[in-house]
């Protein structure tokens, strides 16, 4: 468990600017539990809540990740002005991981979702390149809210707020899914974290009160809760030390601070 010197130690590594520039669609939500905050590209983000934060991770942990850079594009050239850009084209619903720590989804025969993680800035340069008007290459606003949720009650929560069975996806296919959540559309990427399920969840900000407030509610039935950004990312770490995953570049990387 992180003490809270570690825990400032931390945050203040992280922190890019002590001016926060841009405000997580969660963070009307978040504010009440009285988090440690970061600034990360500048967006403050829940860092750690109190000495629990594993302990409801370990049960049913939800974290925001909104922060991280996201930007979309579709259009009949995206393939190819994607693959000019030296960046992997995964397959239909499927992603693939960047060299940076970010990911590509490809959410449609011509649509894509570029995310950086803390520290890549795949995402930001292909937004900027984007500004020149690509022929066949169109921009698409992402101010997704964005949260991981992880935990030993993960599947029986799903099972609550979800129609789809995420059990029979493969995740060696590194699978995408468009489903809807307690009705509201949502983007998911399932994966696993030290053995346990973690998936991100992507939607539309302006859900983000009844969508955090809603899967609260039910972590709370088991022990769950929000926790912070620190303790998603140790638990990264002791993965990395150990072997090579996916979901690594799910979640941001102790070594981008």
């Amino acid at each position: 468990m992180t003490s809270n010197r570690q825990a400032g130690a931390n945050a203040s590594a992280l922190s890019a600017s002590t001016t926060s520039l841009r405000r997580s669609p969660l963070q009307s939500a978040i504010t009440p539990h009285h988090p440690q905050w970061v600034i990360i590209d500048g967006m403050s983000t829940a860092f750690q809540f109190d000495t629990k934060d594993a302990e409801r991770m370990a049960a049913l942990g939800i974290a925001d990740l909104s922060f991280m850079f996201r930007c979309g594009l579709k259009g009949p050239h995206s393939v190819a002005w994607l693959t000019a850009q030296g960046l992997p084209i995964p397959q239909i619903n499927s992603w693939e991981p960047l060299p940076g720590g970010g990911i590509i989804a490809r959410l449609g025969v011509t649509e894509f979702l570029i995310e950086d993680s803390a520290g890549d800035s795949t995402a930001k340069q292909l937004a900027d390149a984007l500004k020149t008007r690509p022929d066949g290459v169109y921009p698409v606003l992402r101010q997704d809210a964005s949260f991981a949720v992880t935990g030993a009650f993960l599947q029986t929560l799903l099972r609550q707020t979800c129609a789809m069975n995420f059990n029979v996806l493969d995740l060696s296919t590194r699978p995408l899914a468009l489903t809807s959540m307690v009705g509201v559309q949502v983007l998911v990427i399932p994966s696993e974290l030290n053995e346990q399920p973690l998936y991100r969840v992507w939607f539309d900000g302006t859900y983000a009160d009844y969508l955090w407030q809603t899967l609260l509610g039910i972590a709370g039935e088991h022990g769950g809760g929000p926790v912070g950004l620190d303790c998603l990312m140790q638990k990264n770490a002791m993965q990395q030390n150990t072997r090579q995953h996916n979901s690594h570049h799910l979640i941001p990387q102790r070594s981008a601070r």
